[in-house]
């Protein structure tokens, strides 16, 4: 086990052989599921807003430790599955928009119906302002034993590629394009709902009226009496009533006291979890996005430079997949957008290895994006990885209902690992101060302190071996004895002299 150079090529190749022409065409018509009409070699242009919303506190909400209050844990437990549950009828029954996937406690969803523009902005608006109403006014109320959800928003529209990477059951619908990556990136502070200029400008009047400028996006926000003038103009049949009914009935529904979490002596398999069987690990998670290639795939002008593109993206994807699952026993938790989530928690309960363990996982990655794929694919020549990575407890689980369900890791491991990522520029490697902690000295010589992180700048899996290696030959103190008659000795004596010898005799 482990990455080599000639096994990394094979799998490219084999990929790449097998891979057969990437097709671009633009989404004719209407579906019912985006997933059936896509693939790794089906690309569609679609025309769309997308819209994310996060739980901004989930992370405090999830780090407590579940050994001192578990019935509390239970209850996040089940307080996620509701929501994943409710909100996804929202998006689909109630505005007829598409849920794409939740990312941890963000929701990812689109509209690409009506085919008229200012249709579709003024739907994903208006999800946004129900999403904020929603949680405030009828899920909260419903879990008064949970702090409450504290939720913020972004959207954005314009034409994306939609395509779906994986191996076989194990596949994600991914959206590459500016609409898709701005919409997450706006997102900032807690409660706070942002949409682009672009959205903003396609509004009608009455939702202008509730926006304002921030910079170069707007804010908006509505009370709950706009908010229902709004949705009843548009014929949306939003009934807090009826969704306090329903959040009560599928809380109740879940019985407490069967909800599990244990810990894993063997590598996770996140189709046998659920709301009554969860894992929580000490383990460390894994971010590793492909930096700038939003705009790579933005300056392809031709088609077949664009399914060139998709190409690089496709076997990229793969391969660092790969290297985490079948190099290093981790676990390829989730695809988000133009990055990959692991998970690495084995061997159990020695944080130390799985903390060397993460690394080389970041820089076999780092090496097949510089050495083999690079080499497979002058054309991605000018992307690179940037790679964050943190040590901790996290809770691992499938969570939403039958069809719509998504792996979710919780826990602060998480959070902090994205936010080292975002941190960090192409061909870094950067871990957290727990991370560093938990590494071998000689390891640690690779990430210099920067900021509050420790960052490897441009190295790769051969960096990590030669550090290893030097470190067998690190040369010992001995003690020299100017005497009668010199000496030198492993031991100290009284008038000797303490003495690191050369790497070369030590």
């Amino acid at each position: 086990m482990g990455w080599t150079k000639p096994k990394s090529e094979k799998r490219i190749k084999d990929h790449l052989d097998g891979m057969g022409e990437i097709e671009i065409k633009p989404l004719e018509r209407e579906v019912n599921d985006l997933s059936d009409v896509l693939s790794e070699t089906k690309c569609r242009e679609i025309p769309s807003l997308h819209m994310y919303g996060d739980i901004s506190n989930f992370s405090d909400l999830a780090s407590g430790d579940p050994s001192t209050a578990p019935r509390q844990y239970r209850k996040l437990i089940r307080a996620t599955h509701v929501y994943q549950r409710v909100v996804s009828g929202l998006v689909e029954e109630t505005f007829g928009g598409v849920r794409v996937h939740f990312q941890g406690p963000r929701l990812h969803a689109l509209f690409y119906r009506p085919t008229d523009e200012k249709e579709r902005a003024r739907k994903g608006v208006l999800l946004q302002l129900t999403l904020a109403d929603f949680v405030e006014h009828v899920f909260n109320p419903g879990f008064t034993d949970l702090n409450d959800l504290v939720i913020r928003s972004g959207s954005d529209i314009g034409t994306v590629i939609g395509t779906k990477n994986g191996v076989g059951g194990d596949r994600e619908m991914l959206f590459v394009g500016e609409a898709a990556n701005q919409a997450a990136k706006i997102i900032s502070a807690n409660e706070t709902h942002y949409l682009t200029k672009t959205v903003h400008d396609l509004l009608s009047d009455d939702l202008q009226a509730e926006c304002w400028a921030v910079g170069d996006r707007y804010r908006i926000s509505a009370s709950k009496e706009t908010l229902d003038s709004l949705l009843a103009a548009d014929g949306i049949n939003y009934d807090r009533e009826t969704l306090t009914k329903l959040v009560k009935d599928e809380r109740d529904a879940i019985d407490l006291d069967k909800i599990e979490y244990s810990d894993a002596y063997v590598r996770i398999n996140f189709r046998t979890l659920g709301v009554y069987d969860n894992k929580r690990v000490e383990g460390a998670t894994i971010f590793a996005d492909l930096s700038g290639f939003t705009a790579y795939v933005a300056a392809a002008t031709t088609e077949q430079e664009k399914k060139k593109r998709l190409r690089v993206f496709a076997a990229i994807r793969k391969e660092l997949a790969k290297v985490a699952k079948d190099d290093y026993d981790g676990v390829r938790v989730q695809y988000q957008g133009d990055r990959v989530q692991v998970l690495l928690h084995l061997p159990k309960g020695d944080t130390g290895s799985i903390a060397e363990n993460a690394v080389k996982i970041a820089l076999a990655m780092q090496s097949s994006m510089e050495v083999t794929l690079k080499a497979a694919l002058p054309e991605a020549d000018e992307l690179s990885l940037a790679i964050g990575i943190d040590l901790g407890w996290t809770l691992a689980s499938l969570y939403g209902t039958r069809g719509q369900r998504d792996r979710m890791c919780l826990g602060e491991a998480v959070d902090v690992a994205a936010q080292i990522e975002d941190a960090s520029a192409g061909g870094e490697t950067a871990v957290s101060k727990r991370m560093y902690d938990a590494l071998s000295e000689s390891t640690r010589k690779l990430f210099p302190k920067s900021g509050s992180r420790y960052v490897a700048k441009g190295k790769l899996l051969d960096d990590y071996d030669r550090a290893q290696e030097s470190n067998k030959y690190a040369a010992p103190e001995v003690y020299l004895n100017l005497g009668a008659a010199s000496s030198v000795s492993a031991t100290s004596t009284l008038g000797s002299i303490p003495v690191t010898p050369s790497r070369s005799h030590a």
